[in-house]
């Protein structure tokens, strides 16, 4: 199959076993599609192959190999590739009768291979923002298709999800924006590589769009988040001002400047949020300089 150019399986699996293979072919970084089915099977995943690149190809097909296990293992299951070799296509087919050719496998989430993913995930969560992030967040249904984001947000009860747009061909990403054009009824960011960004179909998005040139910086997605926070009654959030202790202002009271990630390490004890120490140290005199998200980089400066 390091020759295919593209594969269409079909197979019957519990929602255990759906699960792993979606969000295994996800964290693969295969250019999939997948949709439910009505009848002898319940899903239909159709992969670009190897041969449909111009380069990475070994990398791949490799990708391509840890998944198919899992496909093999459903109850119920059928194989069609178009295998591209010496400029000819040829027919390649198999189904479960043959199931009994292969070893059994471990059912498990395989490891991701996207640095892109890894990268923004570590850096998000150094960033002290109350949006709570989840990785591999539950599968949507855009009709018949089954849309998987990357990940998803949570803050007072409003959910946002993120789609990152990477290691793609153009034919796929003209098909991918096509799927996610008609993703209705959810907040969605799609955060896609500068390569892409200036074609038509990305600016015809219906949705928020980050531009990225090789890894998504964290900082550019929690100010887009910011946008997509809940409004607070002022009323409401005057009645829920902390109140300070008179410990934290005696720790206070000695400093003059200070790095907020500094600050947060000295009030570990009280476990103040991020934006709890902000408004404290506004109501004790002091300005705070958001030179950027770095937290190392925002200073806490005493009014002179």
């Amino acid at each position: 199959l390091f020759k295919a150019s593209k594969i269409v399986t079909n197979f019957e699996a519990d929602g255990t076993l759906v699960k792993h293979i979606l969000f295994n072919t996800k964290r693969l970084g295969l250019m999939y599609f997948a949709e439910k089915s009505q009848g002898e099977f319940n899903i239909k995943l159709t992969l670009d192959g190897p041969a449909s690149l111009l380069r990475q190809v070994e990398r791949y097909g490799t990708r391509l190999a840890k998944l198919l296990p899992y496909i093999i293992i459903a109850k119920k299951w059928n194989l069609l590739a178009d295998i591209l070799y010496n400029k000819r296509h040829y027919t390649f087919q198999i189904d479960s009768s043959k199931r009994h050719l292969f070893p059994d496998i471990e059912l498990k989430l395989v490891e991701y291979d996207s640095s892109i993913e890894e990268h923004f995930y570590k850096r998000f969560r150094t960033l002290g923002s109350k949006w709570i992030i989840r990785r591999e967040p539950e599968p949507i249904l855009v009709g018949n298709h089954i849309f998987i984001p990357d990940f998803s947000f949570e803050c007072m009860g409003r959910k946002v999800y993120l789609e990152i747009m990477g290691f793609w061909t153009p034919e796929y990403l003209k098909r991918k924006v096509e799927k996610l054009s008609k993703v209705r009824d959810i907040d969605l960011i799609i955060a896609v590589q500068k390569d892409f960004a200036a074609t038509s179909e990305v600016k015809s998005l219906p949705h928020t769009v980050i531009v990225y040139k090789n890894k998504l910086p964290a900082p550019d997605v929690y100010r887009k988040l910011k946008e997509f926070e809940p409004k607070v009654d002022k009323k409401k959030k005057e009645e829920k001002k902390i109140e300070v202790p008179q410990e934290v202002r005696k720790i206070l009271k000695d400093i003059k400047t200070i790095s907020l990630r500094e600050l947060l390490e000295l009030l570990k004890e009280y476990n103040f949020t991020v934006e709890q120490v902000v408004e404290i140290v506004e109501k004790e005199g002091f300005i705070v300089e958001w030179k950027s998200l770095e937290l190392n980089n925002v200073i806490v400066k005493r009014r002179s």
